[in-house]
């Protein structure tokens, strides 16, 4: 087996609420474009991930059943919150079973952050991870303020561009579009990620 000591996947947020047309996210704010063909790009990526020996952490977005501890958008939501969006530990809030969550590590978060109030950095450093790979939804939301937060704790990262998605390819693109602009990570496709066009 080729490992990639130093790498680390990090799947953010990929959830049957914002994934499968029945969850309540995609019922009320619209389905993601392309999500099948996204779904099926992220469950390669995962696969080839790991019988390379990188380490695959998935976020998974969720509030208490009062959301009590919900964001502010989330509050002030109130269809969703009516629909039970997002309930940590309901079949909506579960991440797809097509990734095999239960073979890596889970970060449960109630934030777009999933480094703020979570075991997600003592984690990276237990996997000795200084380069992490970013795949998931959304990609100008979750997957940009991920970026971000892995940036000021000095990790370089990567979005798999081809394995992120927002409700509008234009979000998609201006968000990517920012992030490598500022260069706070480069834009890459899994594959190359992968297997070497650096």
């Amino acid at each position: 087996m080729v490992t990639q000591s130093g790498r680390a996947l990090l799947v953010v947020d990929m959830q049957r609420t914002f994934l499968e047309t029945t969850g309540v996210i995609a019922r009320l704010r619209g389905s993601l474009p392309g999500s099948a063909d996204l779904l099926s790009r992220t469950e390669r990526l995962v696969s080839q991930a790991r019988s390379r020996g990188m380490p695959v952490i998935y976020t998974r977005h969720g509030y208490r059943p009062d959301y009590a501890d919900a964001d502010l958008l989330m509050r002030r939501d109130e269809r969703a919150r009516e629909n039970g969006a997002l309930i940590a530990g309901s079949p909506d809030a579960a991440i797809m079973p097509q990734l095999n969550p239960d073979d890596g590590v889970i970060i449960d978060k109630n934030r777009y952050d999933a480094f703020r109030d979570t075991t997600l950095e003592a984690e990276l450093r237990r996997q000795g991870a200084v380069e992490l790979l970013i795949a998931g939804v959304l990609t100008n939301v979750c997957v940009e303020a991920n970026v971000r937060a892995a940036y000021d704790r000095d990790y370089d990262v990567v979005v798999l561009a081809d394995c992120t998605a927002a409700r509008t390819e234009a979000l998609h693109r201006n968000s990517i579009g920012g992030l490598v602009q500022s260069k706070l990570a480069r834009a890459m496709n899994w594959h190359d990620a992968l297997f070497g066009a650096n």
